[in-house]
């Protein structure tokens, strides 16, 4: 995949569309981005970082802070994903604080 075409869908899910829905996100970064001809869906396996802002965030209060990072992969991140025409299969992520300390990790395989 052309690198241009990774930082452009790295910079589209740090912009205000994504921030304006989960205002304690800080940033996403993309850290693996590779193609997978393979299972029932062909597409890009997808890595985030995604990093928060929110010094008191868990595992146990993100729901209650309402923030979803199911609901961030699945729902918005492969919305803004149609927009350059890349296909996702998967989405991987961690959440991190500010500080780098694990909130969360999801894994689907």
């Amino acid at each position: 995949m052309d690198k241009r075409l990774v930082k452009g869908f790295e910079k589209l899910i740090n912009s205000d569309v994504i921030k304006n829905i989960y205002p304690m996100i800080d940033h996403i970064d993309i850290k693996n981005f590779r193609w997978n001809p393979y299972g029932t869906k062909p597409g890009y396996l997808l890595n985030l970082d995604i990093v928060v802002d929110s010094p008191d965030m868990t595992e146990d209060n993100m729901y209650d802070l309402d923030f979803d990072p199911h609901y961030l992969a699945d729902k918005h991140i492969r919305d803004l994903s149609k927009y350059l025409s890349i296909d996702i299969s998967s989405i991987f992520f961690t959440v991190h604080n500010l500080e780098g300390d694990l909130i969360h990790e999801w894994n689907p395989f």
